[in-house]
């Protein structure tokens, strides 16, 4: 038999590896395997954080964040791309930039048109980052305030970021790495 390194952690298994690890015992009881087992109840799947459908207002949160979904029922994506804002302390917020460096592509019509899955966070780990969305300059979301979040916004918001507070020591900027991923309505 080959020799086993010691190894102590904490694993998650299910009943039925749980009885297959019993039954790896020698058989002067020596355990094969040595493991501190934590019972899971679940009453389902997961749930995919990214609704189907849009929610008003629109969805937001802070990290961690979800992953990016590789489909969504009645949607089909339509690109995607990653920006670096700078956000500054103070009270000017930063746009999160669109595909190829130009403006994000949030429009004032056709809000169902589109739709954009949004993930961000801090490069810096002593800054807290607000971020919130804006609709054409007039309508405005609740901020978001951590090292990191997501959004869920529709063709008429675009995200924007702002240096919300430093740490001790901390700087009074920071760069936002920001992933897009741009949702179209499937045929």
């Amino acid at each position: 038999m080959p020799a086993m390194r010691n190894t102590v952690g904490k694993v998650c298994v299910s009943a039925t590896t749980l009885a297959a690890l019993t039954a790896c015992m020698s058989s002067d009881s020596t355990p094969a395997v040595r493991a501190t087992v934590t019972q899971m109840v679940t009453a389902g799947p997961a749930a995919n954080p990214w609704p189907q459908k849009l929610v008003y207002p629109y969805s937001q949160g802070a990290a961690p964040s979800p992953e990016f979904p590789t489909s969504l029922a009645g949607w089909e994506m339509a690109g995607a791309w990653s920006d670096m804002p700078r956000a500054f302390s103070g009270e000017s917020w930063t746009a999160i930039g669109g595909p190829g460096g130009e403006q994000f592509p949030s429009t004032m019509n056709g809000c169902d048109s589109q739709r954009f899955l949004v993930r961000w966070r801090s490069v810096s780990s002593d800054t807290d980052v607000a971020a919130r969305w804006n609709q054409s300059d007039v309508k405005f979301g609740t901020s978001t305030v951590g090292e990191g979040g997501w959004f869920d916004l529709d063709g008429c918001a675009r995200p924007e970021v702002r240096h919300a507070n430093a740490k001790p020591g901390g700087s009074t900027l920071t760069d936002v790495a920001v992933r897009v991923q741009r949702w179209i309505p499937a045929p």
